[in-house]
């Protein structure tokens, strides 16, 4: 350091003043007692030393604008060890930036702040200029670094506490000077990068044909099992386990196609069985009833109307009961219905009126044959001959979004629901009704069914809820889950 940045001055207790600090030969008086500093210099007998800034001794000592810093120091006699004097070490502030500048960036700031965190020298690139009081206490740590909240422009804060000033020298960075040393090697990295990826890619690959692929293959085929395809096998590619685990599973494979179709076929006989079995019920009561009918009009010498009775009968005979189909349209089925409608006019004592209201839609839709016949004729015969006078019979369908309802009135006799089947609820009660509502549920399912309202003195109302069958492809069996 040159003579004008590091200087000495010897302060005698009578404030006469020597050393190479002053201009000229002249003794120099000083008054140090009236400072801060001074009183905490004296305050023991011990030797101590202070870094102080004192802007009454700049004032007379400083020559190029720039603050000192004082290093001051107590003087003892070394005899009696009484109070000698006062040694002052001068150093320019100027000089101090000298040996750090080099070390400062443009993208940094440095300080060095004493122990009451006032500033003693800096370099602001930054333009801090001052530390908030919310970054203050953050300082108080020997050393550390920290990323500032109320300093926007700083991105991060390093400092360090020089040990026997217990200065803090703080570094200021921003972004941009703490990726500086990255920056270089960017593209280094990127490549580095690059190449791990492939190499990653390439591994895993490997690593999936080899282990994973066999088993995907495995699980794609359980996937198809759960469809119900079971008449496809998995190639055995490899003799390990998983080759095993795959020879296993086309066993097992071949066991549960073998029992489904045992099950299926049992099933199907059983459904065959349970269907005749009610086929058989309804065509008997059909008969019984029009013969009985046909007979009364023969003894009453009606011969024209029998004859009448005896050509829709045949018509009747012909379409449905020679017709071994088990679905029909609705259509089909409405105009059979017409056949035993029109015999029941020729039969009733007193003549009743139909009204047919269906939709075309509705009669496009497939239903179970013979499914309308029993519940028209409990109508007839439990519900408008009672009545005998306005007699109304009336039939109407209408498709939903994916199914078909269906409703037989009459403005009969009615009946109270409560004593035969409760209300709105399946039918329970008569051979020819239960059957069309066993029929129904056989077929579709439990969702679906004949459900009856009655009011005596009104009327009865029978709903028969099934299912939108558009094509005959559609017509499929149920399949109970409990069967």
């Amino acid at each position: 350091m040159s003579g004008r940045s590091f200087s000495v001055l010897v302060v005698a207790e009578d404030g006469t003043s020597f050393g190479n600090a002053l201009f000229g030969s002249q003794n120099f008086h000083l008054n140090l007692s009236q400072r801060d500093w001074y009183s905490t210099l004296f305050a023991t007998t011990q030797t101590r030393q202070l870094w102080v800034k004192d802007s009454y001794l700049d004032s007379l000592f400083s020559t190029n604008g720039y603050p000192n810093i004082y290093l001051v120091r107590k003087l003892h006699d070394r005899q009696d060890w009484s109070d000698a004097g006062t040694l002052i070490l001068m150093i320019s502030e100027l000089e101090i930036e000298r040996i750090y500048s080099n070390y400062v960036s443009n993208q940094q700031s440095l300080f060095i702040l004493g122990r009451d965190m006032q500033i003693v020298s800096s370099i602001d690139n930054l333009q801090v200029r001052s530390f908030p009081e919310d970054v203050q206490p953050q300082l108080l740590s020997y050393s550390g670094s920290f990323c500032p909240a109320g300093l926007e422009q700083v991105g991060l804060i390093t400092y360090y506490t020089i040990g026997s000033p217990q200065w803090k020298l703080v570094y200021c960075h921003d972004t941009a000077s703490i990726l500086h040393p990255f920056e270089s090697r960017h593209f280094q990295y990127l490549v580095l990068m690059a190449v791990c990826l492939v190499v990653s890619v390439i591994l895993t690959t490997l690593v999936v044909r080899h282990y994973i692929s066999p088993i995907k293959t495995l699980r794609e085929q359980m996937d198809e099992v759960q469809k119900g395809n079971l008449d496809s096998h998995l190639p055995i590619t490899a003799n390990n386990e998983i080759g095993q685990l795959t020879a296993h599973f086309n066993l097992m494979q071949d066991s549960i196609n073998l029992l489904m179709q045992r099950l299926v076929e049992e099933s199907e006989a059983k459904r065959s069985a349970e269907i005749k079995a009610l086929q058989s019920q309804i065509n008997p009561h059909f008969l019984y009833n029009t013969l009985a009918s046909l007979r009364f009009m023969i003894f009453s010498g009606d011969k024209e109307r029998a004859d009448n009775i005896v050509v829709s009968l045949i018509h009747l005979m012909k379409n449905a009961l020679s017709n071994s189909q088990r679905f029909v349209t609705i259509d089909m089925e409405l105009r059979l219905l017409d056949d035993y409608i029109r015999i029941q006019q020729y039969t009733f004592a007193h003549p009743f009126a139909v009204e047919i209201d269906v939709t075309a839609e509705v009669r496009r839709c497939y239903t179970i044959k013979l499914l309308l016949q029993p519940i028209v004729e409990n109508a007839i015969f439990h519900g408008l001959k009672p009545k005998a006078a306005n007699c109304l019979l009336q039939i109407t369908g209408r498709c939903g979004e994916d199914c078909v309802d269906l409703y037989i009135r009459d403005n009969g006799v009615g009946f109270d629901p409560g004593q035969t089947a409760p209300k709105t609820s399946p039918i329970s009660t008569g051979i020819g009704l239960s059957n069309v509502n066993e029929r129904i549920q056989l077929y579709f399912g439990k969702h679906y069914g004949a459900y009856i309202t009655s009011v005596p003195g009104t009327g009865t109302e029978v709903h028969i809820h099934l299912p939108k069958l558009k094509e005959e492809e559609d017509c499929k069996p149920y399949e109970d889950s409990d069967r």
